[in-house]
C-alpha cells in the first residue's frame, strides 16, 4: 500500500493525466465516484503507521523522512481537488 500511495502522490504531483475510461473499464465506476471511494478508504483505512513499515524499507532514509509526513494529506489534497475539478 506504501508504495502504490507514493506511485499515485508521484502521478499526481507530476501533473500525468488519467484515463478516465479506464477507471470505468476496470472498477465499473464513473472516475469520480472511484475517487471518493478512494478517499473514503485512505482516510479510514490507512494509518500512518502502514505508511512508514511499507515506505521505511522502500525509500532511502532521507527521502523516507522527507515524504512520510505530508504523502498521505498531499495525496488526499490531490484526490480532492480532482473530484472538485471533474
Amino acid at each position: 500500500a506504501g508504495r502504490d500511495f507514493y506511485d499515485l502522490h508521484h502521478f499526481f504531483y507530476s501533473g500525468y493525466k488519467y484515463e478516465p475510461k479506464i477507471i470505468l473499464e476496470r472498477t465499473k465506476l464513473k472516475p469520480k465516484m472511484y475517487l471518493e471511494k478512494l478517499v473514503k478508504f485512505i482516510t479510514d483505512e490507512v494509518s500512518q503507521r502502514h505508511l512508514d513499515e511499507d515506505l521505511s524499507t522502500l525509500l532511502p532514509v532521507d527521502a523516507f523522512h522527507k515524504i512520510r509526513k505530508i504523502l498521505k494529506t498531499e495525496l488526499l489534497t490531490f484526490l480532492t481537488d480532482e473530484i472538485q475539478r471533474i
